[in-house]
């Protein structure tokens, strides 16, 4: 096998610089020390003072300063800062640098069959690479999980194509990658209905939020007006043309005194009102099934009146909808109870403002009505009877004219686009059965992440997410699954955390010395795969929370010592200096960091009495014994 050269000496460093880029600015910044046309990367500020992966020099990658090696260092900064890959996210630089080793071989292997770049590489060399995994003379054979590893950074390379100069340009081993490698990791875990991408869920529920919090008030108030105005108009003697003209102009007139600020462009027309209110409508619907968990089922029999509240002896307020639960249940279905944050209620009452004269026209309670027609909104028309709305036709094309449209018409930066299986940038397609998956995964993996860290909702309380399984045991089943696999993605995360001597917190110290003591050595110096075998052997829960991991030991919990329930702690009030359950890795580090600096703030603020800086200076010192491993 080829040798590489171990970290470059101080004249090394600046011998030369990539070639130009099609898709990266070349004085980008990659790390505090270098930006992208550096042939080498300097990464200390991105990694641990005992880091094998300080430098990644591109020389070593064949066809410097072009070919596979610019390619590389586009797919590594895409990696760490604009990743473009379905359902991927910002990698952390210890990461990034695994993955370029296996690039790395890959591309020496490519160049010895004769391809001077990504674009050269035939179907055949795809498998004749896998062919001389651990066939060389001078090495074992690879392990399973080694070879899954290359061929899964292969694929993902692949997958990053609309960002590379010169990307592969055939489907690698022409099969996708999961029929290639066949399921791994619990497949009967996996659930067919994608997840949102993040980036595309945090936006695009912010965005609906917005609609629903913000702009509603003078959405409504401005329909209201067209309403009032219409009614004096139509009792007039005018002809129909003439009233028709008359509630044009008012509109005009009227609708352009009226701020929008959230618009690009101010409104003009009627048929902008209408617009906003056909976009409030949608983020109604978006806000109730992101953040309620219900079915499509149970979404459209919600019926006017079905909000309740109820007061705790704590004096939190509780909030519950009523619907019909259909789903094993028969034509009939039956009477269900789920209960919801606040934000989901202002959307009922809003959506039953808006269905009043639809429902009065139809006779009817629910709140998803169609005429079948745009009109729905229209003051000079008369509203006819309705029905319940089409799934595969109506809400679907509701979803996604409200990303399309809110991008146009919003000023705020746009709700991104994605990757899709073709390798087409594009809006993501959405449909309603995504965002049951999506709420439960974020549940799952970052409690409180998509509302409380993106919108500071702190009212958002943990009953709140525990009463989203009402009676309903298949979305008990759903989040049990995603925990399970968040579990496993979190332990691989973990693994290269320990590998790269990043873990901070009483049991993750304990982790890093117990590992050490079984294998001999220090986990810097052992492969993350390993750690993580080891890690998944461990026989202990693992709970996921903001500032921390928890691997709960009921016996050793200190946050459950007054708890009414022992048998789960209580995430995010956890004190890692001194429960032996907790492990920080670099994943937790900016929360850290963040109330390490407001500790200081506070602590030079002229009005900070002596006593609360003594308890700050504690505070400052446990923070800082966190954060030292890091």
């Amino acid at each position: 096998m080829l040798n590489f050269s171990p970290a470059p000496n101080s004249e090394h460093l600046n011998a030369a610089v990539l070639a130009p880029s099609k898709t990266v600015n070349r004085d980008a910044q990659v790390s505090a020390d270098s930006s992208f046309e550096d042939a080498v990367w300097r990464m200390h500020s991105m990694t641990h003072a005992t880091s094998k992966h300080k430098y990644w020099d591109f020389r070593t990658v064949p066809g410097f300063p072009g070919g596979f090696s610019l390619s590389v260092a586009e797919y590594a900064f895409h990696r760490l800062y604009k990743p473009v890959a379905t359902h991927d996210r910002e990698g952390m630089w210890p990461t990034i640098h695994n993955e370029l080793v296996c690039l790395r071989q890959f591309a020496h292997f490519c160049a010895e069959a004769g391809c001077e770049n990504f674009g050269d590489v035939e179907p055949h060399i795809y498998d004749e690479f896998y062919s001389s995994l651990g066939l060389h003379e001078t090495e074992a054979a690879k392990s399973a999980d080694r070879k899954h590893k290359l061929i899964t950074i292969v694929y993902r390379l692949w997958e990053y194509r609309s960002v590379i100069t010169t990307p592969l340009e055939s489907l690698p081993f022409n099969r996708p990658k999961d029929v290639f490698l066949g399921r791994r990791h619990n497949s009967s875990l996996e659930n067919r209905t994608p997840a949102i991408p993040e980036p595309v869920y945090a936006s695009l529920t912010s965005a609906a939020l917005d609609y629903v919090l913000l702009y509603a008030k003078q959405i409504l108030e401005a329909y209201k007006q067209l309403q009032e105005a219409w009614s004096e108009i139509s009792s007039t003697t005018l002809s129909k043309g003439g009233k028709t003209k008359r509630l044009a102009n008012f509109a005009a007139h009227a609708l352009s005194q009226i701020s929008c600020p959230w618009r690009k462009t101010s409104w003009c027309s009627q048929d902008d009102l209408y617009q906003e209110l056909s976009q409030l409508r949608s983020a109604c619907m978006i806000v109730i099934v992101a953040f309620s968990g219900i079915r499509t089922s149970e979404l459209l029999a919600i019926e006017a009146g079905c909000c309740v509240s109820d007061t705790l002896p704590n004096g939190q307020v509780r909030y519950y909808i009523n619907t019909i639960l259909r789903k094993h249940r028969g034509l009939v279905g039956s009477k269900d109870t789920w209960i919801v944050i606040e934000e989901v209620v202002k959307a009922i009452e809003i959506l039953e403002f808006l269905t009043v004269e639809i429902r009065q026209a139809s006779a009817s309670r629910m709140l998803f009505l169609s005429t079948g027609t745009n009109a729905s909104f229209t003051v000079t028309g008369v509203v006819g009877p309705a029905s319940r709305v089409s799934v595969s036709g109506t809400l679907l094309w509701r979803l996604n004219v409200f990303l399309r449209v809110a991008n146009e018409i919003l000023d705020r930066p746009p709700i991104p686009q994605w990757i899709s299986a073709d390798g087409v940038l594009a809006d993501w397609r959405l449909n309603l059965m995504q965002f049951r998956r999506t709420l439960a995964r974020h549940i799952a993996r970052q409690p409180f992440g998509i509302i409380a860290g993106m919108r500071q909702y702190k009212h958002v309380e943990t009953t709140c997410f525990e009463g989203y399984a009402g009676s309903d045991p298949d979305w008990n089943k759903l989040l049990e699954e995603e925990k399970v696999l968040a579990s496993i993605d979190l332990l691989g995360e973990l693994s290269m955390d320990m590998a790269a001597g990043v873990v901070s917190g009483k049991r993750g110290m304990e982790l890093k010395k117990a590992f050490e003591s079984e294998f001999q050595g220090r986990a810097e110096d052992f492969p993350a795969s390993q750690i993580a075998k080891w890690l998944a052997n461990q026989e202990k829960q693992l709970f996921v929370g903001k500032f921390n991991f928890c691997f709960f030991n009921d016996e050793k919990a200190l946050c459950t010592k007054d708890a009414a329930r022992k048998d789960v702690p209580i995430v995010n009030a956890c004190d890692p200096t001194h429960c032996s359950n907790s492990c920080v890795t670099k994943k937790h580090a900016p929360l850290w960091e963040a109330q390490m600096q407001q500790a200081t703030q506070l602590m030079g603020h002229p009005r900070s009495t002596e006593l609360q800086k003594i308890a700050l200076k504690g505070q400052i010192f446990e923070l800082q014994s966190v954060l030292s491993s890091l």
